[in-house]
């Protein structure tokens, strides 16, 4: 009984496109006198407090500034506009975490980091790993 009802469920999983958003984050980004950031669950939910590092086109290892968001996951900040390439800034609470790149030169755009095809399948071959493993271990009991 167990069997089917862990194949079929298998199989929906791996048939039906369902967007889970269990553990995702987002941050957003606007650009006035100096950069606003708010920095959100994929449920709409601010992270509030998380841990905030901002990276220079110099240096990628050391953060050119360290910060907290407050309560409603909001986060204010200037860069050397001197400095041009791709900054990037990352939001992180429990585990939880994204980044967005910032483009400075003479237009200055703000781009997500987004997922390569090929982490998007290396995660849906562990997500399949981990049932064919939960379907081996329930078969032999």
């Amino acid at each position: 009984m167990y069997r089917k009802i862990l194949i079929i469920a298998t199989l929906l999983l791996t048939v039906c496109n369902v967007n889970v958003f269990a553990h995702g984050a987002s941050i957003e980004c606007e650009k006035k006198e100096s950069y606003y950031i708010k920095a959100v669950y994929d449920g709409g939910e601010p992270m509030s407090l998380a841990q905030i590092k901002i990276y220079s086109p110099d240096n990628k290892k050391e953060p050119y500034e360290v910060g907290q968001c407050n309560e409603n996951g909001e986060y204010n900040f200037t860069i050397d506009k001197n400095i041009k390439g791709i900054w990037t800034v990352q939001a992180r609470l429990a585990g939880h975490g994204t980044s967005l790149n910032i483009e400075v030169d003479e237009n200055s755009k703000v781009t997500k980091t987004k997922l390569s095809t090929g982490q998007m399948v290396l995660m849906a071959a562990c997500v399949l790993w981990g049932l064919f493993g939960t379907y081996k271990y329930y078969s032999r009991r």
